[in-house]
């Protein structure tokens, strides 16, 4: 079961009757008040052995497992303790998605994340991280992409931001972190999505408790399973 299943599954227990109203009051508020959209921003809440944190999947076009490997790195981090590291090991692309996020048609929102890397990278803006985004319908049918602007990384974490706008019949959006070169590793944190075009500090986002409190919507996707004929289109569980 991948772990966007797993989220899937914790969402379909609720909504629970909470009793304790002042409890109930305050978790909510908090959750509205938080700047960051994004789900785990931070990947502080991986399963117990789990190579992703929760609520994030990776995928490549190129079946050759050997070539790429995502995973949760325990060791080092722009804040906390974890971070997602994307090894590189010949030319290819993957990608890190998000689930989806309910946003309002024509509104602005800044996506960001703090990266660092190491390797060899090409200087024509081919190779790097970059920030890619899918945009859906009210029927979570694709109708535009937004391609990622690729950044060579050093060793130190720098932060990346890219800002948009949705389009007049995208309701619902997908975050997604490019990566591309040739031997290269790169390591991921700190994600943020939030409305206006410009990035604040990052917070760790709200909780899965604090989002069922808030009574906004949740909507769970993609599958692990994406391939190179549904890649435009992409599969995704309501």
């Amino acid at each position: 079961m991948n772990k966007v299943t797993e989220c899937a599954r914790i969402i379909g227990i609720v909504p629970v009757l909470i009793l304790l109203a002042g409890c109930v009051a305050t978790t909510a508020r908090k959750a509205v008040e938080c700047s960051n959209i994004l789900m785990n921003g931070g990947f502080e809440e991986p399963a117990q052995e789990s190579t992703l944190p929760h609520c994030y999947g990776a995928w490549s076009h190129n079946k050759n497992s050997e070539l790429w490997k995502t995973s949760l790195d325990r060791t080092t981090a722009y804040e906390g303790k974890n971070s997602v590291k994307m090894e590189i090991a010949g030319r290819c692309s993957a990608w890190l998605y998000t689930k989806y996020y309910a946003a309002e048609p024509g509104k602005t929102y800044t996506i960001s994340f703090y990266s660092k890397g190491k390797g060899l990278f090409g200087k024509d803006g081919t190779d790097g991280v970059g920030m890619q985004c899918w945009f859906f319908g009210k029927d979570f049918k694709k109708v535009s992409t937004k391609k990622a602007v690729l950044f060579p990384v050093g060793e130190k974490w720098t932060r990346i931001t890219t800002v948009v706008t949705m389009p007049k019949n995208a309701y619902y959006i997908t975050p997604v972190v490019h990566f591309s070169g040739e031997h290269i590793a790169i390591w991921v944190d700190g994600m943020q999505m939030e409305k206006g075009n410009t990035a604040t500090p990052f917070v760790g986002g709200p909780s899965l408790e604090e989002l069922v409190l808030s009574q906004k919507p949740l909507v769970f996707g993609p599958e692990d399973n994406l391939t190179d004929s549904n890649i435009a289109s992409v599969s995704f569980r309501a």
